[in-house]
């Protein structure tokens, strides 16, 4: 994770390198620690969940999915607000389809925890990508 060294603050740096971590791990309730109680996810799929219990049930059900992933953050924008990190996603689905796809996840911060988390990926390249992948020989 080479790129999140960009980031100048040292609890924000380690707060970003042990989400990555935790989400390679599928560790999501040590994951959990790492956000503010009131907290806010808002997916590029839809919808919005907020607190922990409602990010914690987003993660379990999308890192369920998974038989194997990883987040590979590749490039680090740091604004005075937020900070985005490009990342590489590479995963295999339980039921067979691998996806490739590259995203962004745009941080906010308070109190040395995760405010909000902004995820945005093709979601509608995404779904191409797994249909076709099913329909493969």
């Amino acid at each position: 994770m080479k790129a999140l060294e960009e980031v100048s603050d040292p609890v924000t740096r380690q707060l970003l390198v042990r989400y990555f971590h935790l989400v390679n791990a599928g560790n999501v309730d040590d994951l959990l620690e790492l956000f503010a109680e009131d907290a806010l996810i808002a997916p590029s799929s839809g919808g919005v969940c907020q607190g922990r219990s409602s990010i914690g049930e987003y993660f379990r059900s999308t890192l369920g999915r998974f038989a194997e992933h990883h987040d590979e953050p590749r490039r680090v924008h740091v604004a005075a607000t937020a900070i985005v990190v490009e990342l590489h996603f590479e995963g295999h689905l339980r039921d067979g389809p691998r996806l490739s796809f590259d995203a962004l996840d745009v941080f906010e911060f308070g109190g040395g925890l995760i405010d909000r988390i902004g995820l945005w990926a093709d979601t509608a390249g995404i779904n191409r990508q797994a249909r076709q992948d099913r329909s493969s020989p």
